[in-house]
């Protein structure tokens, strides 16, 4: 993977999420259509820090949660990436 130049909007973070579950364990096929409401994960690639000393506990390289509902899909260069606000993402991943 190439670096991110992007600079996401301040208190947001994009995350490169990992590969979805295509089957479950007896073999059942999940469409990519499924909704669920199973936390996302992935890895924080680029970070949109605030700049008036808000605290901010992730940095680039940690693998995060997100809830699906509250993506914003992002495309860069062909590979997909999720526009996340700080205050709904998970690090206890």
């Amino acid at each position: 993977m190439s670096e991110v130049t992007f600079k996401p909007n301040q208190g947001r973070c994009l995350i490169l999420p990992d590969e979805a579950e295509k089957k479950t364990e007896s073999g059942i096929i999940i469409p990519d259509s499924a909704n669920t409401d199973k936390p996302i994960t992935g890895v924080i690639v680029a970070d949109g820090l605030y700049d008036d000393g808000f605290f901010n506990e992730f940095s680039i390289g940690d693998r995060v949660g997100y809830p699906q509902h509250a993506v914003i899909d992002y495309k860069i260069d062909g590979v997909k990436y999720a526009l996340v606000r700080h205050a709904l993402i998970d690090g206890t991943m």
